[in-house]
């Protein structure tokens, strides 16, 4: 897949998931690799990394279960060896407990097969990211 190719999909992954709290259906499952590796993000609490469908449906639902009101809109994009992306995304949300909204940037690695999400992990900042994918600033 290309650069651009690579792009889009996350765009529409990112489009997708954003818009689940309104339908809370299983078009985000589309979008991903069968053996699909997710983290959670880095501040959550008990955070940790999900595989699988099954995985995929875990994390939505335990994130969903935390927040409302979720954004993730990415922003910037660093090609990657092995046809990664690094992605610099603007996230927000609404925490339900406290109720408090959080708006904060994470850098995300992003890596494909067949034109689906094979794995997603966040990251803090652009250097952590970027050393995932064997890159410097």
């Amino acid at each position: 897949m290309s650069h651009d190719e690579n792009i889009e999909i996350v765009q529409r992954t990112a489009a997708v998931f954003s818009g689940l709290h309104v339908t809370r259906d299983a078009k985000i499952l589309d979008l991903l690799d069968p053996e699909i590796e997710m983290s959670d993000y880095p501040g959550f609490p008990d955070a940790e990394i999900h595989r699988g469908l099954d995985g995929a449906v875990k994390f939505a639902v335990k994130l969903w279960d935390a927040v409302s009101d979720l954004r993730y809109v990415p922003s910037e994009f660093i090609e990657a060896p092995q046809g990664a992306l690094v992605c610099r995304a603007d996230v927000g949300w609404t925490g339900k407990m406290s109720g408090l909204p959080v708006d904060t940037v994470v850098y995300s690695v992003w890596q494909f097969r067949g034109g689906k999400v094979l794995h997603f992990m966040t990251y803090n900042t652009k250097a952590e990211a970027l050393e995932a994918v064997g890159l410097s600033e």
